[in-house]
């Protein structure tokens, strides 16, 4: 489907994702640190990690990690996610363990709808998922209550457990398999079709995000340069970006 179909206004990016409906903004965003990640969670960013070894490179978390166009993503987020700060909490952790942004906003709206206080209590082992990017009781035992509500604590322990899962599956498609029903099924071939299902979701509405965001800021107004940040050479700049955006595997 060609880009030319798709038609927003930077005000109405949130539309093209949602339904319009009110969002909880969490009481506090405090870095808690008094929940350590453990193994497998205390993930070593090297060569291994899916995104360093593939060959295609995400232009918004490129965006996101320059100071000239950071504001810009926090900006298309935030229309998404309907709130700056959960906007921001998000990007800072996707960058933290080198999650393509888009990729993890479209697993948070699966799992929550970027909901803060979210809870699933239909597993069948009996077992609880909580918070934006729903972890799981028996999963992470050492979190509390207060801690699975916590949106920096909960998006930290969800960015770094998918950055385990696509480490350990080596696709993302099988990363995000593990995530919903777990390593064993993937690897022993018994992932339900139900988890088939929710990848390719999580799959087309990345993709979905992925064309706004070219849309918005190449094919309409431009990404917006912040005044303190515009350079001599930010013309050059944006223009490697943009080859970058519409030709990410060279």
């Amino acid at each position: 489907m060609g880009l030319a179909v798709i038609t927003i206004s930077a005000g109405g990016i949130g539309a093209l994702f949602l339904s319009q409906r009110e969002q909880p903004e969490p009481d506090s965003t405090v870095q808690d640190n008094s929940a350590e990640i453990s193994p497998p969670l205390a993930v070593k960013m090297t060569a291994s990690s899916v995104l360093a070894a593939g060959k295609r490179r995400d232009i918004i978390l490129e965006f996101y990690r320059d100071s000239a166009f950071k504001e810009g993503v926090v900006e298309f987020f935030t229309s998404i996610a309907d709130s700056r700060v959960l906007a921001s909490v998000i990007l800072t952790q996707a960058e933290i363990y080198n999650i393509p942004p888009a990729l993890a906003f479209a697993l948070c709206w699966e799992e929550s709808r970027y909901t803060v206080r979210a809870i699933n209590k239909k597993n069948a082992n009996g077992s609880v998922d909580r918070g934006l990017f729903q972890l799981n009781d028996l999963s992470f035992p050492q979190l509390r209550d207060t801690d699975f509500f916590n949106p920096e604590t909960n998006a930290r322990y969800g960015m770094a457990h998918l950055r385990w899962c696509l480490d350990t599956a080596g696709s993302e498609l099988a990363g995000l398999a593990m995530y919903n029903a777990g390593a064993n099924r993937v690897t022993s071939n018994q992932t339900p079709k139900r988890t088939l299902d929710y990848v390719s979701r999580i799959l087309e509405m990345r993709n979905r995000m992925e064309d706004a965001f070219r849309v918005e800021y190449f094919l309409k107004e431009g990404l917006p340069l912040s005044p303190d940040s515009v350079t001599a050479d930010s013309a050059e700049k944006k223009s490697e970006l943009v080859q970058i955006a519409f030709f990410p595997y060279r």
